[in-house]
């Protein structure tokens, strides 16, 4: 398989993965027009374009489909809640000598 590639049939041609890609080797002439690829040598492997293609059109050698999972949005805080936390864990000061578990460290990894 190469590396990138984007699979014509089943891509609706939505642009996201022009847009969120930071090397720009998606390429759409006008909105609604066929993805092509540009210098797909130039990707830098984050997988923003597999994460971000709604319908699994665009495959990446480094983010085979059981590499890649979908967000559950619904299970995701509220910006409310996420508020709360950054107010109770700004800041870093408060040190304390107990060692992090090495499950939560690859947990965060």
């Amino acid at each position: 398989m190469d590396t990138i590639r984007v699979d014509g049939v089943s891509c609706i041609r939505c642009g996201r993965c022009v847009k969120v890609c930071p090397s720009q080797i998606f390429v759409q002439e006008k909105a609604g027009g066929p993805v092509a690829l540009s210098k797909p040598e130039n990707c830098i492997v984050c997988g923003h374009c597999v994460a971000a293609c709604p319908t699994g059109s665009v495959a990446h050698a480094e983010f085979p489909p059981a590499k890649v999972h979908p967000v559950d949005y619904a299970a995701m805080p509220t910006p409310a809640q996420v508020e709360l936390l950054m107010a109770a864990r700004r800041s870093n000061r408060a040190l304390s000598q107990r060692p992090v578990p090495q499950e939560m460290l690859d947990r965060i990894v």
